[in-house]
């Protein structure tokens, strides 16, 4: 498995660990950025491949209730 300064991670949609956004591909805007280019970014990779959002975005999108 691969490891960043962040800890170990999955290649999920084959951007991850090559310097860009994880989940578009683009640059950083900044120095400071790691993984996501923008809150965007990080909120669509999150709930497209971290099953603790993505199980709840699921749910929402089939307008299932609990």
């Amino acid at each position: 498995m691969p490891i960043d300064s962040f800890g170990q991670y999955t290649i999920l949609t084959g951007h991850e660990g090559k310097g860009n956004c994880w989940f578009c591909g683009a640059g950083f805007p900044d120095k400071r950025s790691r993984r996501f280019c923008s809150n965007i970014c990080r909120s669509k990779y999150q709930e497209s491949f971290y099953w603790s959002w993505a199980s709840n975005a699921a749910i929402r999108r089939a307008k299932y209730r609990l």
